[in-house]
């Protein structure tokens, strides 16, 4: 065998030529040349390592170890265009850049009307309308009194109903007036957290109860001018009660009617004789009582309290108490009207 001298230029040479065969930039050692020659005649690539791409971009495969190649072009579809759903169910949106959903409540567009007309748990999604026609008293078993037949959807009227049981129809959103000219009983709860209940019409009530209409924030009149007495929170937590009439109270129980804000002046009839006590707390705009009664009415702790009858905090000035002018001095002197003597004013 002959012997070729080994020099520098001539490893140079062989270098060159790879690196031109297989189109890189690599430096080769001696002992490297003879692996990449054979990846020359067999057609293949030398494996120098890969990238994961996952953007469009350009890439040199010398300094980013792509296999093979001295630059790659990448290209990921961009999502375009859109896709419209209009019911229930899985898509594949990747493709798309926007997703238009459109779909009806429950799955449905409503339409249409059911007619109930007797007492049970229907299933209404599917209608626009509920036209409901249950008899007087259908509430029956489940303490729920339906809206009577024959009346108007938000008006509840019944000229023939003499008494309210407990319960009798709480929590109720559709009722905006109630008129009930023949009821001589309320019993307690029975219209509580009826909260689009804006007018009470009474006429003949002369007993009332424990929260009765407790919590009707959309409260805003009420008439009652038989009614011999307010009870314990009847008309609490009505922040938008204005209006009150009462032309036959003979007494006002404990927080009868506690945090009425937009209340501004109560007058209390000839015939009252006691305001329980937080009677009128936190009823923070009243600021004119006027007591009709021909001897003094008896006066209970915090009765006003956080009232601008006992702070000026709350309008900037006192409050008035309108008595009659006999028993100014009398009121002045009074258990806990004392407290108060300087507001109090004869008419």
């Amino acid at each position: 065998m002959s012997q070729v001298l080994v020099t520098e230029s001539y490893l140079q040479s062989i270098a060159d030529s790879i690196r031109s065969k297989l189109s890189v930039s690599t430096m080769y050692k001696p002992s490297e040349m003879a692996p990449a020659i054979d990846t020359i005649s067999s057609g293949t690539s030398a494996v120098l390592g890969s990238k994961s791409i996952s953007v469009n971009g350009t890439y040199s495969a010398s300094s980013d170890s792509l296999d093979g190649y001295s630059e790659v072009v990448v290209n990921v579809p961009t999502p375009s265009g859109s896709i419209s759903i209009s019911a229930n169910g899985t898509y594949n949106v990747s493709a798309y850049a926007d997703a238009v959903v459109d779909v009806p409540t429950g799955g449905i567009t409503p339409t249409g009307s059911i007619s109930i007309s007797a007492n049970g748990t229907y299933d209404v999604a599917a209608y626009a309308n509920a036209v409901v026609d249950v008899p007087t008293g259908g509430g029956g078993d489940n303490n729920n009194y339906s809206i009577l037949a024959g009346t108007s959807i938000g008006v509840f009227r019944d000229s023939s109903l003499t008494s309210v049981r407990s319960w009798f129809c709480p929590y109720n959103s559709c009722i905006t007036e109630l008129d009930l000219p023949a009821c001589t009983k309320l019993s307690e709860r029975a219209f509580q957290y009826c909260l689009s209940l804006s007018k009470v019409s009474l006429p003949a009530c002369e007993t009332g109860s424990d929260y009765a209409f407790a919590w009707c924030s959309g409260l805003t009149e009420v008439y009652l001018p038989n009614c011999i007495g307010i009870s314990s929170s009847m008309f609490a937590f009505c922040p938008s009660l204005s209006s009150v009439y009462l032309s036959s109270c003979l007494y006002l129980m404990s927080m009868a009617f506690y945090g009425n804000s937009a209340l501004k002046e109560i007058s209390l009839p000839t015939g009252c004789r006691l305001i329980g006590a937080q009677a009128f707390r936190f009823c923070i705009n009243l600021s004119a009582v006027y007591v009709a009664s021909t001897s003094v009415v008896t006066c209970s702790i915090s009765a006003f309290a956080n009232t601008p009858i006992v702070s000026s905090s709350y309008l900037g000035t006192f409050g008035s108490i309108y008595v009659p002018s006999s028993l100014v001095a009398s009121y002045k002197t009074a258990y806990l009207w004392s407290t108060m003597s300087d507001r109090i004013v004869g008419y």
